[in-house]
């Protein structure tokens, strides 16, 4: 990121042709900038129609809405304005070229303003991380949990976390610095620290066995369609996307690579995934497919295991799988049976379900019951859920150092003030209240420009 003290600029809308485009600009000189553009500085936080002229032809660019934020109240806490103007692309050409010829004023990069927010503190970073999952968020699901995380609660959460944690801490640094109190020395801190450490321990590990539901809602279900060749995967995959996705022949082995389609099922986010034919692979290129198969279904969240051939009892036939949810599918069952087949059905303590694509039979059933396992593993985003691998990891080196602290018996003090540090520091990295210079870059890149 470039130096704070510059004034930045840049398209906040969609890019493109539209009906308005806003524009918005933030820094020192932006009451300055403001006031030429304008041709006079317009009441604070109130939209005003203003026309907009380049200040050494003065010429028009255009007329449209201006709203100036003095700091410290606005979204970065700098001054900030926008600008609505008309969208189209030369409208913006033109107010780009005139914001650029101003001194220390230059376009934005992704994420620069929400990295101002977050350092002049009015955001932290899980609440800049929800307003990038919002912008990302394509299911209603995924919308609710970056609302309740850009809101901010997460963040209570675990601040309420590390107060705790501050306050043992500064109880067991007390025994440390002031010894020769007597005050202090009379009063046993142990007893009420260790308790409520054990009681956070426990809150954290509760809090971290949520079977990844956050993060499988923010990234997507993962459904595997797998099978041995010519059991209609990739009909399959076509008619739940409802297009043609993957190419579909009689020819066994015609789907070699990983084929994905990402679904809103009922608002939630499933990613099907088509696979090669499971089966003994005739040369390199079908034994890669083959592979990659594999290795779907071994990080899948669902597996859907097609064969058109009846099992021994009649019932489909399918491989048992390590995955969260399988559903044993004996495909085409028009060819079999002109009766359309039952539903969801028990079979050897796997369930199992008959359908047909070409006669639309048990298609309906089979996305209810994805839907079903979409919901039981991902939650509705209502409740305070782990949604990064960074979050997770923090979470548990924090429990790791407070497992520390309880585990050693009579340990030194100091020992045990590291523990407590350790833990508060870690928990601190989730939300940016300690020093994360080193995460600033990664999680600010992932805005677009303009955040």
């Amino acid at each position: 990121m470039n130096d704070s003290r510059e004034t930045i600029f840049a398209m906040s809308s969609g890019a493109g042709r539209a009906g308005i485009a806003i524009y918005r600009m933030s820094g020192p000189r932006v009451k300055e900038i403001t006031r030429a553009l304008c041709n006079g500085l317009p009441d604070p936080r109130r939209a005003s129609l203003r026309g907009l002229c380049d200040p050494e032809s003065g010429q028009l660019i255009d007329r449209g809405l201006v709203i100036w934020n003095p700091s410290p109240n606005s979204y970065t806490g700098e001054d900030v304005t926008e600008f609505h103007t008309h969208g189209g692309l030369a409208v913006g050409a033109s107010l780009t070229n005139v914001l650029s010829r101003f001194t220390g004023c230059r376009p934005a990069e992704a994420g620069e303003f929400s990295r101002r927010a977050f350092e002049n503190g009015r955001l932290d970073l899980a609440e800049v991380e929800g307003i990038a999952d919002l912008v990302e968020a394509e299911t209603e699901f995924q919308r609710r949990q970056a609302v309740r995380q850009m809101g901010g609660a997460q963040s209570q959460l675990y601040e309420s976390w590390r107060t705790r944690l501050l306050h043992a801490l500064a109880l067991v640094e007390a025994g440390i610095d002031f010894p020769e109190e007597d005050d202090l020395a009379s009063e046993d801190f142990t007893g009420p620290v260790r308790k409520d450490i054990s009681q956070l321990v426990e809150e954290i590990s509760m809090h971290l066995d949520d079977q990844h539901r956050g993060e499988r809602l923010r990234d997507g279900v993962q459904v595997v369609i797998a099978g041995p060749p010519n059991a209609g995967k990739s009909t399959l995959l076509n008619a739940l996307a409802r297009r043609d996705a993957a190419i579909i022949s009689k020819v066994a082995g015609t789907t070699r690579d990983i084929i994905r389609v990402d679904l809103d099922l009922g608002g939630y986010p499933v990613t099907l995934v088509d696979t090669a034919g499971l089966r003994d692979a005739r040369d390199e290129v079908e034994q890669e497919g083959v592979r990659r198969a594999i290795s779907a279904i071994e990080q899948a969240d669902i597996v859907l295991y097609l064969d058109d051939a009846p099992g021994p009892d009649g019932g489909p036939t399918g491989k048992t799988t390590d995955a969260p949810a399988q559903l044993l599918i004996r495909s085409k069952y028009d060819e079999i049976s002109n009766v359309p087949p039952v539903g969801i059905s028990i079979q050897a303590g796997s369930e199992c379900l008959d359908l047909s694509v070409h006669r639309d039979w048990n298609i309906d059933t089979l996305e209810s019951w994805l839907q079903d396992r979409a919901a039981s593993l991902c939650g509705t985003g209502g409740s305070v859920g782990i949604t990064r691998a960074r979050h997770r990891h923090a979470l548990q080196s924090t429990r790791e150092s407070l497992g520390n602290f309880l585990d050693i018996g009579a340990q030194p003090a100091e020992i045990s003030a590291e523990n407590l540090r350790r833990a508060a520091f870690d928990l601190g990295r989730i939300t940016g209240r300690v020093d994360v210079e080193d995460l600033l870059d990664i999680v600010f890149s992932q805005l677009c420009i303009g955040k």
